[in-house]
């Protein structure tokens, strides 16, 4: 084998090392990517068909769980 051939291959592995490294990049970022998306919001939807006008704070929290936090839009205390 001619040193061109020895260098072409030299080439290759070296291009196919830098794919795997880059693959395997995407797939640590695309994993919690997916588990985000596939987990969606953690309240079932039909969680919410039990929440109606009227109720107390703390009748809806009993039903949807904590709220990850408190917001204030137009006088209204909204939780998220």
């Amino acid at each position: 084998m001619g040193k061109e051939q020895r260098d072409k291959k030299a080439s290759n592995l070296v291009r196919c090392k830098d794919r795997m490294k880059t693959l395997l990049r995407l797939s640590f970022l695309a994993l919690p990517f997916a588990l985000v998306i596939l987990t969606g919001c953690a309240t079932p939807v039909t969680s919410l068909g039990s929440v109606h006008a009227g109720m107390s704070e703390d009748e809806v929290i009993r039903i949807l769980g904590e709220p990850y936090g408190r917001e204030l839009h137009d006088g209204a205390q909204i939780l998220i």
